[in-house]
């Protein structure tokens, strides 16, 4: 059984002092009676807060590729991985093309070099491809995204964070 605890050390003069908000958790002491007798891990470290691009790329690499490597290997797509989806994926939504030379040759935008909106825009367009051509109705937090296009960022932002 694994469990998550915050607490914020307080000041005083003894360990006790310090670890008041943790031992007045009553979460934190259901776990320790469920765990008697038993060595547990105990991993500690500051709460960041995550930006908003760094939770993008969170969805993408894990629930939005796994979908989408489901979807390419049930479309008939053999030995898919994250690589190779992710590769496809881009191929169908982050293709553009530029004029080198006088001719116009395409390329593939990397995601790294994405502004937040574009990849927000991006993780969109996977969205609806996944949906509409490989007809995937279960994509995780999709909603979101397609809110987002939908109302724009009032819409999304109201949608994120409804009062």
């Amino acid at each position: 059984m694994k469990a998550q605890f915050t607490f914020t050390p307080k000041s005083g003069y003894n360990i006790k002092d310090k670890l008041f908000g943790l031992l007045q958790n009553p979460d934190f002491l259901d776990y320790l009676t469920h765990s008697e007798g038993q060595e547990i891990f105990i991993q500690m470290s500051p709460a960041v807060k995550t930006s908003e691009k760094q939770l993008m790329y969170a969805y993408y690499h894990g629930p939005l590729l796994s979908v989408a490597m489901q979807a390419f290997e049930d479309a008939g797509y053999e030995m898919m991985n994250k690589l190779k989806t992710d590769y496809l994926l881009k191929v169908q939504c982050a293709a553009s093309t530029m004029v080198k030379n006088g001719k116009e040759e395409p390329y593939l935008e990397d995601k790294g070099a994405m502004t937040k909106d574009r990849l927000r825009k991006y993780i969109t367009d996977c969205i609806f491809f996944l949906e509409s051509e490989l007809d995937v109705m279960n994509i995780p937090d999709a909603e979101e995204y397609k809110n987002r296009e939908y109302y724009g960022v009032k819409g999304f932002r109201s949608v994120r964070n409804p009062k």
